[in-house]
C-alpha cells in the first residue's frame, strides 16, 4: 500500500486528489495524513512516515521547500503542486519526483503515484 499525505492549505486540490484515490486505488493507495502549513506538515510526515507527499509550494507562513529542508535525508518522495511555472530552478536542489500544476489532472496524478510506487519498491529492496 502506497502512503501519501496531502499537503496544501487550499482544500480543492485535497479534495480532488482523495476523490482520484479513493476512486481509482483504494486497494493499493491511502491518503494517510493532510496538513495546511509546514508545522502541521512536519508532524503529519513523522508520524505518519508516508511513501509520498503532494506539498504545494506557498504555504501560510512559508514555502513547501522550507518543509523540505527539515528532512535532509527523506525516504518519501515528494511531488510539488504549484500554479507558477518559475519553481523548478529552485526544485533542482530537492531531487523532486516532479511537479504538478494546478488544478489537478488525474493524469498527472496517476503518473506520480506509478513512479512513487515503483520507487517504494525499490526501496524496499535496498533495506
Amino acid at each position: 500500500m502506497l502512503r501519501i499525505v496531502l499537503i496544501d492549505d487550499e482544500m480543492a486540490p485535497k479534495d480532488i486528489m482523495e476523490y482520484f484515490v479513493v476512486n481509482y486505488y483504494k486497494d493499493t493507495v491511502a491518503i494517510v495524513g493532510t496538513a495546511a502549513n509546514i508545522d502541521e506538515g512536519f508532524e503529519v510526515i513523522n508520524t505518519v512516515l508516508p511513501d509520498l507527499i503532494f506539498l504545494d509550494y506557498f504555504l501560510p507562513m512559508g514555502y513547501g521547500f522550507e518543509l523540505l529542508d527539515r528532512f535532509p535525508n527523506r525516504n518519501f518522495d515528494t511531488v510539488m503542486l504549484t500554479a507558477h511555472f518559475d519553481v523548478e530552478e529552485e526544485a533542482k536542489a530537492y531531487n523532486l519526483l516532479g511537479f504538478m500544476n494546478k488544478p489537478i489532472e488525474f493524469r498527472q496524478l496517476q503518473k506520480y503515484i506509478q513512479l512513487a510506487a515503483q520507487n517504494k519498491e525499490a526501496r524496499q529492496k535496498f533495506e
